[in-house]
């Protein structure tokens, strides 16, 4: 073979070589072009599918650049804002955002997408109808296949209908709650099963504490009723759960948390039981009845008051002596208060001394009282300017109220003081005081002082089994100030019995003539010397006029004074002037006439002096 065809054999084979290549290259080219076709075919149907499951999603789907902006929607939102795509692109959707809410979304939108992070939020967007409707809009960002960062996508819901039964909810617990408030009633629920409680917010509120400051028990309600009801109360709560009861009901005191205060409540519930009897659950309500149970003592005790006034009243015009009102008075506070023993310290007008006036509604405790001290009882009185249990009273001018067994023995200390007994024997009782107060029984007392006229006329002290409070003070007190009128009626009352007797003692022993006589001249009243003077019996006299027994020629000028004391041109006379003797003689008197009248100015009664002066006419 020669180089020429050498060569050519050379060019054939490399060309054959080229041209195998290049169908090679050809074939993988047209495969390359049809699986790029088929690849677009395919990304054509992704969108196509992926846009009908937008549009035909029930939620409002948006999407955004890495520029923030919004570059599409889907139907649902357009449908839903009744605006074109290409109103709503940009920034142009945040139109429809209500004006309270854009700040808010805008500021969770930016500071997620900074971080590329979800988010969660709820706004109003405004509806093709012109209201704004709740919607919830879940953002996600977005990446391609290769990780790069394309905005975000979101998918938002129309949540107003749950919105509206949300605030619906809100407005009605807000109503319930401030109906809670007004009628102080709060709400419970004991589930048994998880020995849970639920309290209201008024229930926490009613025990003086904040709403949801703790989480509720039976053992910590237990531990907020006062002590003296503590046992009863939840001994009835176990008996209404073992005896089958379906419904409970209770009153009792509590203690509020923080001041002390001692408020009343009103308990009722309803057990819940399965089948068998056994309770699921209890459904309860307490309510603060304070000012009912409050205002119906106020109008018992009222009754009681205006019964305590009638008797002691009574007592007063029935002329009792004053350890005997005393008493009366102690027995109708008794049922009140539970006492045995009630004090009233009244100034002993002669000596100046504040003197005691006890009861003995109960001898057996005095006798008690008086063995264990070995000794009687005394009456006891404080000297002028010497301390007593009730100077406090006269320096902050209120009532004293005493509770508790330390307060009580302070109390007997004081009255210590005041008793006859040696300093060696006040010793020896004060220790043994501690112990008096417990055969006492006192947990508290009430000391105030009873004033009249803005005047104290003395002081009322009063212990009882029970526990006081500054409301028995105020009743005590006000019971206080009318025992200081009915005392100053009792002085005035004595004072003018006192007077009348002076009075009626004056005019039956005078040595001379006495008589009342009517305006019309009737004698109304005369001592002894009168009948004796005229001869005439007392009964006999009183049938007849002053003018019936005057001499004839004396009669116009004693009648002419009388005249001149009715129209009140003079208010005495004095005259000599002859009576008619029963036997016809006549009887000379040194007669001086006075006026009494009424409130009204109207007269009354004339008093008449007359004195027998015939032996020194005819002398």
């Amino acid at each position: 073979m020669t180089e020429r065809e050498k060569t050519a054999e050379e060019m054939n084979r490399e060309f054959r070589s080229l041209e195998t290549k290049y169908q090679a290259l050809k074939e993988s080219n047209e495969k390359e072009v049809a699986a790029a076709h088929e690849r677009e075919l395919e990304l054509e149907q992704c969108e196509s599918n992926y846009r009908s499951l937008v549009d035909s999603s029930s939620a409002l789907i948006w999407t955004s650049g890495v520029d923030k902006l919004c570059d599409s929607f889907n139907e649902k939102w357009l449908e839903f804002t009744g605006r074109s795509l290409e109103q709503e692109l940009g920034n142009g959707w945040a139109e429809g955002v209500h004006p309270d809410d854009f700040g808010r979304c805008l500021e969770i939108y930016t500071d997620a997408f900074d971080r590329r992070e979800p988010f969660q939020m709820e706004y109003r967007l405004k509806h093709n109808n012109g209201s704004y409707h709740w919607i919830v809009d879940f953002g996600m960002p977005r990446y391609d296949r290769d990780g790069c960062f394309l905005g975000y996508m979101g998918h938002c819901y129309d949540v107003d209908a749950r919105k509206q039964t949300e605030e619906a909810l809100r407005e009605s617990e807000a109503m319930l709650s401030r109906s809670e408030q007004i009628a102080h009633l709060g709400s419970w629920i004991f589930t048994e099963s998880g020995n849970r409680l639920e309290w209201s917010d008024e229930v926490f509120r009613i025990l003086g504490c904040r709403p949801k400051e703790f989480e509720p028990t039976y053992d910590g309600f237990l531990g907020f009723i006062h002590p003296d009801d503590r046992v009863a109360v939840d001994q009835a709560f176990i008996r209404s759960v073992q005896e089958g009861c379906n419904i409970h009901e209770i009153e009792h005191r509590i203690v509020r948390n923080g001041t002390g205060e001692v408020r009343y409540v009103h308990e009722r519930c309803i057990h819940e039981r399965d089948a068998s009897g056994a309770i699921l659950r209890s459904v309860g309500i307490i309510q603060d009845i304070t000012a009912k149970k409050e205002a119906d003592e106020e109008i018992r005790w009222r009754n009681e008051d205006l019964q305590l006034m009638i008797a002691v009243t009574n007592a007063v015009n029935s002329n009792l002596d004053f350890d005997s009102i005393v008493n009366i008075i102690a027995s109708l506070l008794q049922q009140s208060y539970d006492t045995h023993l009630i004090s009233i310290f009244l100034p002993d007008k002669k000596t100046g001394e504040l003197v005691m006036f006890g009861n003995d509604l109960d001898r057996d405790m005095v006798r008690d009282v008086e063995k264990t001290i070995r000794r009687p009882f005394p009456r006891i009185r404080f000297r002028p300017n010497q301390m007593h249990p009730f100077s406090e009273i006269d320096r902050t001018g209120t009532g004293i109220l005493s509770v508790g067994k330390e307060e009580t023995v302070k109390r007997l200390e004081g009255y210590l003081k005041g008793t006859p007994w040696p300093a060696t024997i006040q010793k020896f009782i004060e220790k043994m005081l501690p112990f008096l107060a417990d055969m006492l029984e006192y947990r508290s007392s009430v000391a105030v002082a009873m004033k009249g006229s803005g005047e104290t006329a003395g002081y009322l002290e009063l212990g009882s089994r029970r526990t006081m409070t500054p409301r028995d003070v105020k009743r005590l007190q006000s019971i206080a100030d009318q025992l200081a009128s009915v005392i100053a009626r009792f002085d005035a009352e004595k004072k003018r019995q006192e007077s009348e007797e002076m009075i009626t003692n004056a005019f039956n022993y005078a040595s001379i003539g006495m008589a009342f006589v009517s305006p019309g001249g009737r004698w109304l009243k005369v001592n002894h010397a009168v009948p004796a003077m005229l001869g005439y019996t007392e009964q006999e006299l009183m049938e007849k006029t002053f003018q019936e027994v005057t001499h004839p020629d004396d009669l116009a000028a004693d009648l002419d004074y009388v005249r001149q004391m009715l129209a009140g041109t003079i208010s005495t006379y004095h005259m000599e002037k002859r009576y008619i003797h029963k036997s016809g003689r006549a009887v000379w008197a040194l007669l001086s006439v006075s006026l009494v009248h009424d409130d009204s100015g109207n007269p009354l009664h004339f008093i008449s002096q007359i004195q027998d002066i015939t032996d020194r006419k005819t002398a």
